[in-house]
């Protein structure tokens, strides 16, 4: 997310529960020249000052819909196999992105 072009990005803490934070946030990216609006709730949990776990939680179809260009397949987005191709073409382009920065 933050390699995306024209990135920008809120947040808002939304509560805590002993070590749990909970949060939300927005951003507003191009991926490869395509306008998204990505909404997400987070739960961090926090030890000894430090994240040592962190959960997003958003809608893999809606990122699909405005990132990818699906065009009739978008009917197919929100089904298990559709979510199932997104997850892993996310997790592919995260491994990409990763190794890019790695490269640098």
């Amino acid at each position: 997310l933050f390699q995306a072009d024209d990135l920008k990005m809120a947040y808002q803490i939304t509560g805590t529960e002993g070590d749990v934070v909970h949060g939300k946030w927005t951003a507003d990216y191009k991926f490869h020249g395509r306008p998204v609006h990505e909404e997400s709730t987070s739960t961090f949990t926090v030890k000894d000052g430090k994240i040592v776990s962190h959960h997003d939680d958003f809608s893999v179809v809606k990122w699909a819909k405005q990132a990818l260009p699906l065009g009739p397949l978008a009917v197919f987005a929100d089904t298990t196999v559709g979510r199932a191709v997104i997850t892993r073409l996310m997790r592919f382009g995260i491994k990409l992105a990763e190794k890019k920065l790695d490269e640098q």
